[in-house]
């Protein structure tokens, strides 16, 4: 059984953090938060930010919780990530078109997303190009209104290559 936490405003009793936070953050939404695992007040440093929302959670608690998770079920957390990517990815898809905007073609296994003043090598050394971090700073990037991405299919993605004679390290 867990030990009966106290509100620090109105003295109501709780049996768990967890109620104890949800209590604070809607009753007294001026009181400072506390980790729902390990009761620490959360600061700007300390709490855990997930890239949308503050949880209440701190950084501590949560890598402790990621590892754990994957340490138990690599598979799950492989396929929640996948599903997490293809949903990135079918955002960012719909935003630009859903289809080439050269030929018109709209098969999916087909298209990439493309920078249209050919500038995504900084990006992709940053991010890696096929890695769900890149897929939310493309998505963050076109909600904030810009143009600098297209869909194109993969032919149409080489031929800008050789006809604007984007060079890699020497290779076309």
């Amino acid at each position: 059984m867990t030990t009966p936490l106290e509100c620090p405003v109105c003295h109501d009793i709780f049996y768990g953090s967890r109620g104890l936070n949800s209590h604070l953050a809607w009753t007294h939404p001026e009181q400072p938060k506390h980790c729902y695992k390990c009761g620490i007040e959360l600061t700007e440093e300390n709490a855990h930010y997930n890239g949308r929302k503050k949880r209440n959670l701190c950084k501590e608690c949560h890598n402790k919780m990621g590892r754990k998770y994957y340490h138990y079920s690599p598979e799950i957390s492989r396929e929640y990530h996948r599903k997490q990517h293809s949903e990135i990815t079918a955002k960012i898809f719909s935003f630009l078109g859903n289809k080439c905007v050269h030929c018109g073609i709209d098969d999916k296994r087909v298209l990439q997303i493309d920078h249209v003043n050919n500038n995504g090598a900084d990006d992709k050394r940053r991010f890696g190009s096929f890695s769900t971090n890149y897929r939310r700073h493309v998505l963050d990037r076109l909600l904030n209104g810009s143009k600098e991405y297209q869909l194109l299919c993969a032919n149409c993605n080489i031929i800008k290559v050789y006809a604007n004679a984007e060079i890699n390290h020497g290779k076309v």
